[in-house]
């Protein structure tokens, strides 16, 4: 079954996340809880702010700084996926499971 291990899904949306930062904050941390709760893939945050694109490991530190770049309204897109080295990133390896 080529799908067994495979997680994808979009959410496109309007929200103005400079105003509505704490809500999207909420989604993402119930999105990270349950991939981190509920399987072992690792992951990371990809995003677009106002100094290009960021990869960051899930940590608390990164979270707080996901966070204020929400209220700061500094987000421009984002992303969760399997956490993957730079090397694997630009690699595009066929193996991700997010």
């Amino acid at each position: 079954m080529i799908y067994k291990d495979s997680v994808y899904f979009s959410i496109a949306t309007h929200i103005n996340f400079k105003k509505e930062y704490e809500l999207t904050f909420d989604i993402i941390k119930i999105i990270s809880c349950f991939f981190q709760t509920q399987t072992d893939i690792p992951l990371m945050f990809n995003y677009i702010d106002n100094k290009g694109v960021k990869i960051n490991k899930i940590t608390e530190k990164n979270k707080e700084k996901l966070y204020q770049k929400l209220k700061d309204g500094n987000i421009f897109q984002f992303m969760i996926a399997e956490y993957m080295t730079s090397k694997e990133y630009y690699d595009i390896s066929e193996n991700q499971r997010i």
